[in-house]
């Protein structure tokens, strides 16, 4: 399972975070979510779309020491309803403020039962 990191810089707390989305089987979503908040127009996210394997982030997530109410490496995995964030916009609604801002992107990934 291979993941890519979605960094949200957050000016108002004063600290990064790194969410780690699951890239199987979500490479359109997340293609189309990086459209979304490149048009958004907001520069608090940033994607590095090289692909970091699993045990790469168990590690980051596991031996992370956590001072702050949100960890600086969050592991989110599952299936990406994309189509549930994009309905969600609406007139005055911002992806980047109001649907994914500190962490609300995990709401969107359901974790898949093998």
């Amino acid at each position: 399972m291979n993941f890519i990191k979605m960094t949200e810089h957050n000016e108002w707390e004063g600290e990064t975070w790194n969410f780690w989305l699951q890239l199987n089987g979500n490479e359109e979503a997340i293609r189309k979510l990086i459209k979304l908040v490149k048009e958004d127009g907001d520069h608090t996210y940033s994607f590095d779309l090289e692909s970091t394997n699993e045990k790469e982030i168990d590690i980051l997530v596991d031996r992370e020491d956590n001072n702050s109410y949100m960890a600086l490496h969050n592991k989110v995995s599952g299936a990406f309803n994309i189509e549930r964030l994009i309905g969600e916009i609406k007139d005055g609604v911002s992806i980047s403020e109001d649907l994914i801002y500190k962490g609300q992107i995990k709401n969107y990934f359901k974790e898949v039962k093998e």
